[in-house]
């Protein structure tokens, strides 16, 4: 894993959309702008085969899987997505690339919060 993604640690022009209550409560007041200790607790960085491997076991939050699936042929991204449903919670996101689009029976699986930046919940 990258050793910036894995320290959580963010420069200055990273925060142009990011709004300054959210900031205040999850980074660092000064540079590196970290997350706080609380989040960074919560998150699990994995190396994984997305093909061979099954989900990581139990009901995940988030799953971000930005500018992958474009290099699948169809019928292996509608594979991904059922892995993805199984394991997010039912409160959980999935997060998707901006090309990236639900295909098949995913759309029947998953509810866009915002379609624009492709961020869906399971149904």
């Amino acid at each position: 894993m990258p050793a910036a993604a894995q320290q959580g640690a963010f420069e200055e022009g990273d925060f142009t959309d990011t709004p300054p209550e959210l900031r205040r409560r999850y980074f660092a007041s000064s540079a590196p702008y970290t997350i706080v200790p609380e989040v960074k607790r919560l998150v699990r960085f994995e190396r994984r085969d997305l093909l061979a491997e099954a989900p990581p076991p139990g009901m995940h939050q988030l799953i971000c899987c930005r500018n992958v699936l474009i290099y699948f042929d169809r019928e292996t991204q509608e594979r991904l997505f059922e892995k993805f449903h199984s394991a997010l919670a039912p409160d959980g996101f999935l997060v998707l690339g901006k090309v990236e689009t639900l295909l098949g029976s995913a759309r029947t699986r998953f509810a866009a919060v915002d379609g624009r930046e492709r961020i869906f919940r399971p149904l």
